[in-house]
C-alpha cells in the first residue's frame, strides 16, 4: 500500500540533511562562483547549451535574476554565449572549460566531505543510501513532470 503523504520523520530527516549540507558547503566548499552561479553551471553541464529563458525556467527563477547571474558567469569566463542553431538571431549559453572545471572541483570537494561523513559506515549502507537517494531523485523528477503536465492541461482547457 502506497501512502499519499510521507511520514513527518522522513520530512524532518530530509530537511535536516539539506540544512546541514548547505551549512557545511558554505563553510567548506571553495568556489569562485556563488551558490546561484553554481546552480546555473550545474544545469548547463547537465542539459547542455540553453537559451537564457530556458535556463531561467529550468531553475525556476525570473529571467532578470538569471540574466544578472549569467552576466557574472560570462564575465568570469565560466560560460560563453554561442549562436543558436535553430534561430541565428538568438544566443545560447554554454558552460566553458573553466566553468566545467569549477563544477568538477566543487563536486570533488563535496565528495570528500561526504566520504568523510560516511567513512565509518559499512559499504553496503553507503550503497543503499546512494540507491535510495537516486530513486528519490527520480521519483521527485517524475512527480514534477506529472504536476507540470497537469497544470499545463488545466491552463489549456
Amino acid at each position: 500500500m502506497q501512502r499519499a503523504n510521507p511520514e513527518p520523520p522522513l520530512v524532518d530527516a530530509l530537511y535536516t540533511v539539506v540544512r546541514r549540507a548547505q551549512r557545511l558547503r558554505s563553510v567548506r566548499v571553495h568556489s569562485s562562483c556563488d551558490k546561484a552561479g553554481l546552480v546555473l553551471l550545474g544545469q548547463l553541464l547537465e542539459q547542455g547549451p540553453m537559451r537564457l529563458s530556458d535556463l531561467a525556467s529550468a531553475v525556476q527563477l525570473d529571467p532578470s535574476t538569471v540574466s544578472r547571474q549569467v552576466r557574472a558567469l560570462c564575465d568570469g569566463g565560466f560560460t560563453v554565449a554561442v549562436a543558436d542553431p535553430d534561430d541565428k538571431r538568438a544566443r545560447r549559453l554554454e558552460i566553458s572549460a573553466k566553468g566545467r572545471a569549477e563544477v568538477q572541483a566543487v563536486a570533488q570537494e563535496l565528495a570528500e566531505v561526504l566520504g568523510s561523513a560516511v567513512s565509518s559506515w559499512p559499504q553496503h549502507d553507503v550503497a543503499t543510501l546512494t540507491a535510495l537517494l537516486s530513486r528519490l531523485g527520480d521519483e521527485l523528477a517524475a512527480s514534477h513532470e506529472a504536476r507540470a503536465t497537469r497544470v499545463t492541461e488545466e491552463i489549456t482547457q
